[in-house]
């Protein structure tokens, strides 16, 4: 087995410490009582009418005067409920899921995909790209459902963004991966759309992703799957690699 199948293999450590996280997190809900659990998806997962309250607190009381009083006392309690930590969501929520399905799916997704973007970017880079690839999935949804009180849950968005980063380097002839010592510098947006590998995958992600919105048990939970964040998290992955990306080393020579 040549060395460069056994990097494919291994995942980065950066990638195996942000599994072994995510597992951590779901043993120690699973740990605890039901109670416990439903406490810190309350807490740390995304609910976007809570967040947009602190932004536009005017624009949440105007919807909730449309509702019924029972509705809108409802909704009102989870709003005002988010205390400071509301301000980490967009971002902590990516640590949560639903269960250890949800999880070991996004696990594999991240792994496969995830690897090779973190021997490109590097630890620090790439665990920037994750962090920004979530904050705009959760805009993604916030936009779309303002007043949504269900929290979000799950690193899909974030995982999205790493699968459109893929797509701006893996089609190309030569090891563009990162896995050796001089990869390739990104193609432009001229460049991947005239690409046909890469446009069958960028058709077929949005494909697959519209499926799983509609079916949601496709991806290991029975609540309905917030695909917008998705496509939050990879435009984001597609239209921003290359401010994480690293600059391609100049030949050497003459130039």
């Amino acid at each position: 087995m040549s060395q460069g199948r056994e990097k494919i293999i291994n995942a980065p450590v950066v990638v195996t410490r942000l599994l072994l996280a995510l597992a951590a997190i779901q043993l120690l809900l699973d740990m605890g009582p039901p109670s416990f659990a439903d406490d810190v998806v309350d807490r740390f997962g995304f609910v976007p009418g809570r967040f947009l309250f602190q932004i536009a607190p005017g624009a949440v009381l105007s919807e909730l005067s449309s509702l019924s009083a029972d509705e809108a006392e409802s909704r009102l309690a989870i709003i005002l409920g988010g205390g400071v930590w509301n301000w980490v969501t967009p971002v902590t929520y990516a640590f949560l899921h639903a269960n250890w399905t949800h999880l070991i799916l996004n696990g594999a997704t991240l792994a496969a995909f995830g690897s090779p973007l973190a021997r490109r970017f590097g630890a620090a880079r790439f665990l920037a790209f994750f962090f920004v690839c979530a904050l705009a999935g959760a805009a993604m949804h916030l936009a779309v459902h303002p007043y949504e009180v269900a929290p979000v849950i799950g690193a899909s968005a974030a995982i999205s963004g790493t699968m459109a980063a893929i797509a701006r380097f893996v089609f190309e002839p030569r090891d563009a991966l990162g896995l050796d010592h001089a990869p390739k510098a990104a193609p432009g947006f001229a460049a991947l759309v005239s690409n046909r590998r890469a446009v069958v995958f960028l058709v077929s992600w949005f494909g697959v992703n519209f499926l799983i919105g509609a079916f949601p048990q496709i991806g290991g939970v029975s609540e309905a799957i917030a695909w917008e964040a998705h496509i939050g998290g990879f435009l984001a992955g597609l239209f921003l690699f290359s401010l994480f990306d690293p600059p391609a080393p100049r030949s050497g020579g003459q130039a």
